[in-house]
């Protein structure tokens, strides 16, 4: 019994994280009206998570009712139910609408073709809901994409819109130019439709070029079933590289594939680099550009025989990154990441390396444009970490610079290359998404003091209120790093000749930061209610604070360990209860029965006696 309750509590403890990870969030999709088109109507279902089933409701659609589909889940081979939000109740306003699924077998697409012009609108109609995640930049993600098979596309995003009469021809380049979800957006010279990705038929552009620096064996499908006699030897250079994923799942195995499409000598092959050592070209401009800090040696591969030298405070550019960084041999020693570049110096090239710069201060520096301030009077240097030559003003914007470890920077200032530290901190470029666009601007409601810097002193100058003022950058004082609420925001602002320093404090600028805050926990992958994130003089009163829900690994982690603990005590009251049974036991095993005795015979007291009276006194107190 006492095993069996046991195993019991463990399979309850093991049971408890699959019931949360059942609540792992929604599907992305891209939403589209539609309506009942069964002359009998329709049930809505919802989700019991009790029994991991879909039950049906006491409601039901007539034929015609419209419905916006907002994802699909499909639950069967036959059943495919469509996400709706409906409420019980219309004329209450008060009344919160509720997630109830319908079967897509009764209903049918509104209008026939969804263009990419419509999920555009929906995704402005849809952005304060849950309905489709990320920007709308990230949405219309255009690249090049090929087919592994001749497929249909379909006129919308969704098994219920019907497919194309010709379909796409496989390895034909075609443009991508949307991607929501599961669904992505086709354009071609032939038609222009929707493909369902989960098919694991397209194939997406992933660089502009291959270098192979391992011999490879190649494949005939995408699918590295079917093995060729071609092998590939190192150093060989591939131009656009098209990248195949496919995710199988069985009763036994989870397994996914990756392999890269080439062209090698007019035929196409398809490679799987995870294991093998290979390059792609460096085509961001962040990455493209470098700073060398220190003397670098070059090689003529990596690993190989030092051919030159490449002075410091150089700039080059990269042309490729290896990959498989792991596998390098330098790097199978040491803790230090080690990470290869091919650049390009006075028309020769090198493989350099950060091989043994174990101090961050000497790591490459990476190019970019996106402008920074300086909140302090800082010193330059001709070196890395060496004696200042010149100091640079508090309020200098920096247009060009090279970051070198979150740290120090390479910065162009009068026109002259300096080295400085930004460790005391700098303020960002107030335009969010890196665009040259017009800084941001608002106007002040009431007279604005200008600083000389965050937490300095008062300059004497303000701005009047109801003028358009330039919010040209931020910086966050940050008070807390566990609690955003008390971080201090600075704003540096533009008016006409004047210039400094504002803090929240003295300006109603919470919707700007609030778009702050937005980008802040964006950029770390956090999704949250902005506006609870402002301060309490910022919100807007009789405004309550929504219980912050916790995560899916939130969740998990706590019942989990509230299972363990749950357990351990069983445990622990299983073990006191049968070890109290055994004293007992014990105890009845030790007594000694009296003896009989005689009548009018008073016997006096044997040692035996004594001595087992003692040892039951004994057992008494021990009890």
């Amino acid at each position: 019994m006492k095993k069996k309750f046991i195993l019991l509590v463990a399979l309850f403890v093991m049971f408890i994280p699959t019931i949360i990870l059942a609540d792992g969030g929604s599907p992305e999709y891209a939403p589209y009206e539609a309506f009942v088109s069964n002359k009998d109507g329709a049930s809505l279902y919802y989700y019991d998570y009790d029994s991991d089933e879909y039950k049906k409701s006491s409601i039901k659609l007539k034929f015609n009712d419209q419905v916006r589909i907002t994802y699909e889940n499909q639950v069967t081979d036959d059943i495919t139910y469509g996400r709706i939000v409906y409420s019980v109740n219309n004329n209450d306003e008060d009344e919160e609408d509720d997630d109830y699924f319908i079967n897509l077998a009764y209903v049918s697409p509104i209008k026939e073709v969804y263009t990419l012009d419509d999920l555009k609108k929906a995704f402005t109609e849809d952005e304060e809901e849950d309905f489709i995640y990320g920007y709308m930049d990230d949405v219309l993600d255009e690249n090049k994409v090929i087919l592994a098979e001749d497929t249909y596309l379909r006129k919308g995003p969704s098994f219920k819109y019907e497919k194309l009469d010709n379909p796409i021809k496989k390895e034909v380049v075609v443009n991508k130019k949307a991607e929501v979800g599961r669904w992505i957006y086709i354009e071609s010279e032939e038609a222009s439709g929707w493909v369902d990705n989960n098919d694991d038929v397209v194939m997406e552009k992933t660089r502009d070029s291959l270098w192979l620096l391992e011999d490879i064996e190649t494949y005939s499908t995408p699918y590295l079933t079917k093995k060729t006699d071609v092998v590939i030897h190192k150093n060989e250079k591939f131009g656009e590289v098209y990248r195949y994923d496919h995710y199988e799942a069985n009763e036994d195995d989870t397994k996914d594939i990756r392999s890269y499409r080439v062209v090698y000598n007019d035929n196409i092959y398809y490679v799987n680099l995870e294991e093998k050592l290979h390059a792609f070209s460096v085509e961001n401009d962040h990455d493209k550009k470098i700073v060398l800090p220190l003397d670098t040696d070059g090689y003529d591969e990596i690993d190989g025989k030092v051919i030159g030298e490449v002075p410091e405070n150089t700039i080059v550019e990269v042309k490729y990154h290896a990959e498989n960084e792991e596998l390098l041999p330098s790097n199978k020693n040491e803790e230090h990441k080690n990470e290869w570049l091919y650049i390009e110096y006075n028309g020769k090239g090198y493989w350099v390396s950060e091989n043994g710069r174990i101090n961050n201060y000497f790591k490459f520096g990476t190019y970019s444009e996106y402008e920074l301030i300086t909140i302090d009077d800082i010193d330059g240097s001709d070196y890395i970490k060496d004696d200042s030559v010149i100091t640079i003003p508090a309020n200098t914007i920096l247009k060009k610079y090279y970051e070198s470890d979150g740290t120090y920077y390479y910065i162009e200032y009068k026109n002259k290359w300096y080295w400085v530290s930004l460790y005391d901190g700098y303020g960002y470029n107030m335009n969010y998404n890196g665009e040259e666009t017009e800084y941001g601007e608002y106007e002040p409601e009431k007279e604005l003091v200008l600083y000389n810097k965050p937490n300095g002193e008062k300059t004497g100058e303000t701005i009047p209120e109801n003028v358009t003022v330039e919010l040209m950058f931020e910086y966050v004082d940050e008070k807390n790093e566990e609690d955003w609420e008390d971080d201090v925001y600075w704003y540096y602002v533009k008016y006409k000749d004047k210039e400094g320093w504002i803090t929240e404090k003295e300006a109603d600028v919470a919707e700007v930061k609030e778009e702050s805050i937005k980008r802040k926990e964006a950029s770390e992958g956090k999704t949250a209610d902005y506006k609870d994130r402002l301060s309490k003089k910022d919100k807007e009163p009789d405004v309550v604070k929504p219980t912050k829900k916790l995560s899916t690994k939130d969740k998990m982690v706590l019942y989990t360990s509230l299972s363990i603990i749950f357990a351990l005590f069983i445990f622990i009251f299983i073990y006191a209860y049968n070890n109290k049974k055994k004293l007992k036991n014990k105890k009845e095993e030790v007594k000694v029965e009296e003896p009989i005795k005689e009548e009018n015979v008073e016997d006096e007291p044997t040692e035996e006696t004594i001595d087992t009276e003692t040892q039951e006194d004994k057992e008494d107190k021990k009890e």
